[in-house]
């Protein structure tokens, strides 16, 4: 089982956690945020939730995370865990993170990281 899937088994508060994940093949470590539904602490171990990862997640999973939970909240979708993955330093390193090798954007080299 992934350090993530543990964490994820383990926890019991309907609250945001933060989690870092070291990549062996980026040599890096990732700050990874886990918003859980609130029913998730009220529900058995056997409950199983739609995941929503989202890229970005420094911006953009707090909208995610309100979308989804007044979504849910009127019944237009299930309740989700959303999965947020934050890039590393400013846009130079979303770039590398999102571009695919052989492709050049806003600049950037023909051998980014987007394969990885």
């Amino acid at each position: 089982m992934t350090p993530l899937l543990l964490a994820l088994t383990l926890l019991n508060t309907p609250d945001s956690q933060v989690f870092s994940i070291n990549s062996a093949i980026l040599g890096q470590t990732r700050r990874i945020d886990v918003h859980l539904p609130p029913s998730f602490s009220k529900t058995g171990p056997d409950r199983r939730y739609p995941v929503i990862v989202v890229f970005d997640g420094e911006y953009v999973s707090r909208a995610v995370v309100t979308t989804s939970g007044e979504l849910a909240r009127f019944g237009q979708m299930p309740e989700v865990v959303v999965v947020g993955i934050e890039n590393r330093g400013g846009s130079e390193e979303r770039v590398h993170d999102l571009t695919p090798p052989g492709m050049s954007v806003s600049g950037s080299s023909t051998h980014e990281g987007g394969d990885q």
